[in-house]
């Protein structure tokens, strides 16, 4: 899941643009066309179309498999090949690649999913202005899809002729090297995202003249005056291209607001809300910016019918006084609306005062969506809304003067704050938990950094806090970094007293695949003893702030965040007569930071328990002596309260009289460690049925009914009620297994040991039917959430209807990549859980199998990097832990809010902005749970 729906509408944002250079770049695919899809990618062979995902209604590209050939005519082949970018011939036709420059580096950028057994990205070069074929293979990469989005990069070097390139995009395989031939008629790649641009590093040095803004290249803002405003200037969003029905609007002010004429032409058909919601036709929706505390915007919506809604930009919606009327008619339709200033929160305006200031409009029959501000972010996107100017426009200055000044006075301040910051040595900054970590690292967020920071948590809460940290000179430099509260009375180069509630963690660069072409931030190692680390020139170091402030009071806790530079310039300077009076002049860069614990406690435990498809320590590393705990807490931290034992750990030896005998060494070991940390609940994985075979051998399947007492014998044995046990029987099984998989599910309860039993089933989907004929005989389900989950109402009615009968319906999402989104895949694990009211969130996996694999090999098997007993935890172990402790605050909110009924209707609309209507906002989660939280102190107040 990673884009959604816009506002409340029902559109994409999307865009198509060209860089610099006519480099093709497709940021989203909402609003191309198959025509103008095929004017993008030129396909060779397969199929290149349009794709619309289920639920989130996002769009891609879709690129199949459609032949498989003879090769030698006697092997089965499949060569599907296409190429980012295209260009037209003399004769104006298309023809595959952009133009290029010789001996250049470009990088390349795409979200990949799909069912494929793998797909290849190269770069192609042509050296003839004209020429489809004879193109040059260059440097790339081999990728096996997932059913979940993965961000793929690549770069590759042109040569001294190159006149044309292109990222190639290739599904090829032979008979003669993989038999049978993985590929399958139908199989595909979804693609989004594409990016393509030349290798550069951004420069943050006044010295370099590309470094600061260039005065000419003025951000306009639009600017409407209220003296009898005309607008006609809406764009498509996300294209900037011209709406196919115009917009006109008319704007002017009396004493008492804003009144506003606005002229939808419809060539096609308005659409009426009719009965349904407010967005499920037509739609104008005026927004202003706050002018109060209480709101994030004001949003006035009207349809056709004349139907209305008011917001705030947070839950609630808004009672609100104006004056509004629709007309329809043969050409569209027409709205006069009278807006009050006390409504918008505003008081008393005079000429000359501003407000920011949007209009947006749906088109329902075209599927539509135009905005008159260049919103990127959808509607509410407020920081890039034009401005409604109360009065004329000053000193007679026409439209196109007024916003050009005022862009040249915001361009000036914009430039004296980059002077001031290329004079520092260091640069702090937060940036997102979720975003980009490529390697080289150089967040956006550096470039504006703010002052300092409050961190609002809850009591019992465990919180990220990134924070990006610029080495802005030409040497490397070693950096000492403290957490810590200043010592009132001090000066302020003495060092404080240790920040309580922080963990200082720092980034490793680590391979992102087995190649070790490409690096990015994934471990978060603790600081070492020193507190230091290396940031190279011009790059960011990312320090991570690991806050937990379980079982602190409320309270607000003022400290810093002190970067020292370690090989730069340090000295103390008598300041005066006195012991200890000294100036110090050197390179110490503060962050003041303040921890806000709120009044409000939250649960220990997760909203939904977690599995992490993994044992609760390493049980490879130093097996004769005890675990240590930090894998186990890394887990449980993350929401893990149910524990995996392997089926292979479960073989009971076989005594002279044939029978088994209830003794496994290491899985008692897991359940005793377990037991002692309070988890009580089990899952015996994987495929247990299924793999017995191999770890007795076929001889003894007819011994499975006899295992499965054992099993139970065993657990009881043990101190664990087998009532608290699930196993699974099959991982993952076909279709075509029904009547193998209902005899061993029969087989399996009709030993009677209590133990329940699970199916999990993951990729290609199930049919509703299917899944019905083997349901009598399942008790819990886990359903891949790539596949199952929002894909119709007949999966959801079939998830209800286990549940009514006390069975356990639990997700899991199946990633093993660094790359894999930290929003869709790992934040929004737990969103998952909410959105669609389960029963248990899981991930494979938590902790590979083997000892240190990841630092040696593939370092996206686990959550959870190894060194010998010790976890360390990564990126995207953490964004999982993030998304636990979110909807940790809608529990709370459950629990205190029965009778509120502001509470119940933020309830039930809040996991679905995160996971739809808001999903393509990073922030949506945060601004989610701050709104809970808003709500929790408000309740709490008036109780």
């Amino acid at each position: 899941m990673k884009k959604s729906l816009l506002s409340a509408g029902i559109l994409i944002l999307s865009a198509i643009t060209l860089q610099g250079g006519g480099l093709p770049q497709i940021g989203d695919f909402g609003e191309i066309t198959e025509k103008n899809l095929h004017q993008q990618i030129y396909v060779m062979t397969g199929k290149m179309s349009l794709f619309t995902e289920n639920l989130t209604w996002n769009k891609c590209g879709k690129f199949e498999v459609t032949k498989i050939s003879k090769e030698q005519g006697k092997y089965d082949s499949v060569n599907e090949s296409a190429f980012i970018g295209t260009s037209q011939n003399a004769a104006g036709k298309n023809i595959p690649g952009f133009p290029c420059k010789p001996n250049t580096t470009y990088e390349y950028s795409l979200d990949v999913k799909g069912n494929a057994p793998w797909i290849e990205f190269k770069g192609a070069e042509w050296n003839s202005p004209s020429a489809v074929y004879g193109f040059r293979r260059l440097k790339g990469t081999k990728y096996r899809p997932t059913g979940e989005w993965t961000n793929i990069k690549g770069k590759f070097t042109t040569g001294a002729k190159a006149v044309r390139a292109s990222v190639w995009i290739q599904m090829w395989g032979s008979s003669q090297y993989t038999d049978p031939l993985p590929f399958k008629k139908g199989q595909y790649v979804l693609i989004d995202n594409i990016q393509i641009k030349e290798a550069a590093s951004k420069s943050f040095n006044p010295a370099s003249p590309a470094a600061a803004p260039k005065k000419e290249e003025l951000t306009i803002t639009k600017i409407i005056t209220s003296a009898d405003g005309k607008m006609t200037d809406f764009t498509v969003m996300g294209t900037g291209k011209t709406p196919a029905a115009a917009t006109t609007a008319a704007v002017s002010s009396d004493k008492d607001g804003i009144i506003l004429q606005i002229d939808c032409r419809e060539p096609l058909k308005v659409t009426p809300a009719g009965d349904k919601g407010t967005w499920s036709g037509d739609t104008l929706e005026i927004f202003f910016g706050p002018k109060k505390a209480d709101r994030q915007l004001s949003q006035f919506v009207i349809e056709p019918g004349g139907k209305v809604y008011t917001g705030r930009g947070i839950s609630g919606g808004m009672k609100a006084e104006w004056k509004h009327e629709a007309v329809m008619n043969k050409d569209g339709w027409q709205v006069r609306l009278h807006i009050p200033f006390s409504t918008l929160g505003w008081d008393n305006p005079k000429p000359g005062d501003s407000i920011a200031f949007n209009i947006g409009r749906q088109r329902m029959a075209a599927r539509e969506m135009s905005s008159w501000a260049a919103v990127k972010r959808g509607f509410h996107d407020v920081e890039n809304f034009g401005r409604l100017l109360i009065g004329p426009y000053p000193d007679g200055m026409s439209r196109e003067q007024f916003e050009k000044s005022q862009a040249e006075k915001q361009q000036a301040e914009k430039q004296k704050k980059w002077e001031k910051l290329a004079k520092s040595e260091t640069i702090i900054a937060p940036v997102a938990m979720t975003g980009d970590f490529s390697i080289p690292y150089l967040p956006d967020a550096v470039f504006s950094p703010p002052e300092n920071a409050v961190v609002n948590c809850a009591v019992n809460e465990q919180r990220n806090y990134p924070l990006a940290v610029m080495n802005n000179t030409d040497t490397a430099g070693e950096y000492l970094v403290l957490a810590e509260v200043p010592v009132p009375g001090r000066k302020i180069w003495h060092n404080g007293t240790p920040f309580p509630g922080i963990t200082l963690r720092q980034g490793l660069r680590i391979r992102d695949n087995r190649t070790g072409k490409n690096a990015i931030y994934d471990p978060l190692v603790k600081m070492n003893e020193m507190g230091s680390f290396m940031i190279p020139p011009k790059e960011c170091g990312l320090i991570w702030l690991d806050i937990n402030t379980t079982g602190m009071k409320p309270g607000k806790i003022a400290g810093r965040i002190r970067v020292l530079r370690l090989n730069g310039k340090g000295k103390f300077t008598k300041a005066g007569p006195g012991w200890g009076n000294y100036n110090y002049d050197g390179s110490i860069t503060d962050f003041p930071l303040t921890l806000n614990i709120r009044n409000i406690v939250l649960s220990q435990e997760p909203a939904i328990p977690g599995c992490y498809f993994c044992p609760p320590y390493n049980p490879q590393a130093q097996k004769d002596t005890r675990p240590d705990d930090s894998i186990f807490q890394l887990q449980y931290d993350a929401g893990m309260r149910i524990v995996m034992i392997n089926v292979w750990d479960l073989k009971f030896p076989i005594g002279k009289d044939g029978k088994f005998i209830p003794e496994a060494p290491k899985a008692a070991k897991i359940i005793r460690y377990a037991h002692e940390r309070g988890i009580r609940k089990f899952i015996v994985m994987y495929a247990a049925y299924h793999n017995f075979p191999d770890i007795y051998g076929k001889k003894r399947r007819a011994m499975w009914p006899e295992w499965v007492k054992t099993l139970g014998v065993f657990l009881r044995k043990n101190k664990v009620d087998p009532k608290d046990v699930q196993m699974e029987i099959s991982d993952e099984p076909k279709q075509k297994m029904i009547p193998e998989l209902i005899e061993a599910f029969k087989i399996t309860a009709a030993q009677k040991t209590g133990i329940r039993l699970l199916c999990t089933l993951g990729f290609p989907r199930w049919s509703i039917e299917d899944m019905e004929k083997l349901a009598p005989y399942v008790d819990d389900w886990i359903l891949y959430n790539g596949q199952y989950l929002g894909s119709s109402p007949a999966y959801r009615n079939f998830i209800r209807k286990v549940q009514a009968r006390g069975g356990y319906v639990g997700h899991y999402s199946c990633s093993i990549s660094v790359r894999a989104s930290l929003l869709g895949v790992f934040r929004r694990n737990a969103w998952i859980g909410e959105y669609y009211q389960l029963n248990g969130n899981c991930v494979y996996q938590g902790l590979n199998g083997q000892f240190q694999p990841d630092w040696k090999g593939d370092p996206g098997i686990g959550l959870i990097h190894t060194y010998e007993k010790t976890g360390v935890p990564s990126i995207r172990l953490m964004a999982m832990r993030q998304g636990v402790n979110d909807v940790k605050y809608l529990a709370k909110l459950r629990e205190i809010g029965k009778d509120s009924p502001e509470a119940q209707a933020f309830l039930k609309t809040a996991a679905r902005r995160v996971m739809v209507t808001e999903a393509h906002d990073h922030a949506a989660a945060d601004r989610v749970r701050e709104e809970a939280a808003h709500l929790i102190l408000k309740i709490q107040e008036q109780k």
